[in-house]
Formats: structure tokens, sequence, C-alpha cells
């Protein structure tokens, strides 16, 4: 869970959208994990949950693809005796 509500605030305000996304995600998942709530008190944030995972999920395949240009800049940086033929 995010330790503070100041952690997802700083988190959002970044402007980063991945990680504040997973802040979220981490901050919804802890008030799930600490409910001790009636059952359907609980029903709004394991779907906002849900919705928080398939919106990192659509965004993932971008993030981890990267770019042929992301590709280059990866091998300059290896070191000279690590890289493949």
């Amino acid at each position: 869970m995010v330790s503070s509500s100041s952690s997802l605030r700083e988190s959002v305000s970044g402007g980063d959208r991945v990680q504040s996304l997973t802040a979220l995600r981490d901050y919804l998942a802890g008030l799930v994990d600490d409910f001790d709530g009636h059952p359907r008190d609980i029903a709004p944030i394991t779907k906002q949950l849900a919705d928080v995972i398939r919106e990192l999920d659509g965004l993932a395949p971008a993030i981890r693809k990267g770019t042929p240009l992301d590709e280059l800049a990866a091998r300059r940086s290896e070191p000279a005796g690590s890289r493949r033929a």
C-alpha cells in the first residue's frame, strides 16, 4: 500500500501517468486488503482497482516495447565487451 496519502499525491502531481496509476493501484489494493466493512461497500473499490489495472495493462505494451532508437541507445550504453555480434 502507498505509505501515505502524500505519496499518492506526489505520484499524481509528478505528471507521469504510469507512476500515478501504479500508485493508485497500490493504494486501492491496500484498501481492499485492510477492508473490514460490509461486503457491498467494497464493490466500488474493487471495480475501481480492476479499472486501474486494466488501464495499466493497456499502457504496458507501449512501455515495454520501446522504439528502435531506444534499443540502439540501450546497446550503445552497454560496455563494449558485453555486446553481442
